[in-house]
């Protein structure tokens, strides 16, 4: 969290801030701070598009074969029916435990993105590696991933028992509630953390593209997506250029 303030320019943070800049090579400084934070945002857009099979080009019954239940799909929720399998309750937990190391990740790569358009002066985010088109391109997939979750599983309930009931048991206090109060308390939870991340995300971005503009485009047009194709990558950016997101 003090990355965080440091990383926005929080006052008295300035000559910190500054720091990250210092080392022509970034070994000392953006390098080490950028794949740390970067490792744990691709993890998480990993964890989230294996609970997403649309976003891997996949339907949500390819891959399982004939024959009777598999080992990791749960039973059938009383959302319209629809199954919720071991991935998708690995993500809802992801979304719980990790929420907020993953907004402090957001918050450090755009605050000292958007501060090294003044203070790099030996250009370390455009000439090492992370760069500033790794951290465009991975605020984009968690942004991409985070509105497909809560398009396609907000309204799948964790099941009981699980390692996500659990935890959200013990987050919002529902160990006394009715089966049925505790269960739409715990979607009401987890499309809430879903919704605030995303908030979070996009605020980020908005502060890389607000500092640097239209050159971005050429950035990520050149530059590999962590989930999806390029031109997707790019659709979402033209909306984050245009203020339609």
């Amino acid at each position: 969290m003090d990355l965080a303030a440091v990383a926005e320019g929080a006052a008295g943070c300035r000559k910190r801030q500054a720091a990250v800049f210092s080392d022509e090579t970034g070994s000392s400084g953006w390098i080490p701070i950028a794949r740390y934070c970067l490792t744990e945002l691709k993890d998480f857009v990993a964890v989230m598009s294996a609970a997403l099979p649309a976003l891997q080009g996949r339907t949500a019954g390819s891959g399982g074969g004939k024959g009777g239940m598999k080992w990791n799909v749960l039973q059938l929720s009383a959302a319209g029916g629809r199954t919720v399998n071991r991935s998708q309750d690995m993500a809802l937990w992801h979304l719980q435990a990790r929420y907020h190391r993953l907004a402090w990740s957001l918050r450090i790569l755009s605050g000292l993105s958007a501060a090294g358009l003044r203070l790099d002066k030996y250009g370390v985010l455009q000439l090492s590696t992370p760069g500033l088109s790794d951290v465009l391109t991975t605020l984009l997939a968690v942004v991409t991933v985070l509105q497909a979750f809560i398009k396609d599983t907000s309204s799948i309930p964790s099941q009981p028992g699980t390692a996500t009931a659990r935890l959200l048991d013990k987050l919002i206090g529902s160990g006394s509630s009715s089966g049925g109060a505790a269960q739409s308390q715990q979607q009401h939870h987890v499309a809430a953390a879903a919704c605030a991340l995303l908030d979070v995300a996009k605020t980020c971005t908005y502060r890389v593209t607000n500092t640097y503009g239209a050159v971005l485009a050429s950035v990520v047009a050149q530059s590999k997506s962590p989930i999806g194709t390029s031109a997707q990558a790019q659709a979402l950016l033209k909306g984050f250029l245009t203020y339609e997101e």
